[in-house]
């Protein structure tokens, strides 16, 4: 039994951009790569969201997709708005804090996070670069991702290691 780690960077890499249906390239390399089980990590995943978010709504699109080809799939969704909420606030700026950041955001009824993050509070995560800035800073100084992400993460590995695959 083996693992393969596919990164996407947002669900919107699924879709075909047009109809919203999950893209034939990506449901083709899944049932390639996966025996039996595929597991699926995103984020946006508010369990309050009514209407559902556009990231649920297009992994609810890509599960049914994958089970209607015999595929199991193990989910986590993360309930904050963004992975990058879950990076060590002191390493993007001093005294940050996320809890109030998201409040504001939903508050706001934003669709792209970063693109708020960066208008109302000068807080530019939008870019490769500078995220791994950010890493580097979490690195060097030792601190941790928010304990949510690693706690879902331990649970989601353990779901994924003891499924079929």
């Amino acid at each position: 039994a083996g693992v393969i780690v596919q990164p996407f960077r947002g669900v919107n890499q699924f879709s075909d951009h047009e109809g919203g249906d999950i893209s034939e390239m990506v449901l083709e390399a899944v049932l390639l790569l996966a025996r039996g089980t595929v597991g699926i990590m995103f984020d946006n995943d508010a369990p309050q969201a009514s209407p559902p978010t556009f990231e649920q709504k297009t992994i609810n699109r890509f599960v049914e997709t994958a089970t209607s080809q015999g595929l199991q799939v193990v989910r986590l969704g993360l309930n904050r708005p963004d992975i990058v909420t879950y990076l060590s606030p002191n390493a993007i700026k001093e005294g940050l804090d996320w809890d109030l950041i998201i409040e504001a955001y939903r508050r706001a009824g934003r669709s792209s996070f970063k693109d708020w993050l960066w208008e109302t509070n000068r807080i530019d995560l939008r870019y490769t670069a500078r995220l791994e800035g950010v890493l580097a800073r979490m690195r060097e100084a030792r601190l941790p991702f928010e304990p949510e992400l690693v706690r879902k993460i331990k649970g989601f590995s353990a779901a994924v290691t003891e499924a079929d695959i």
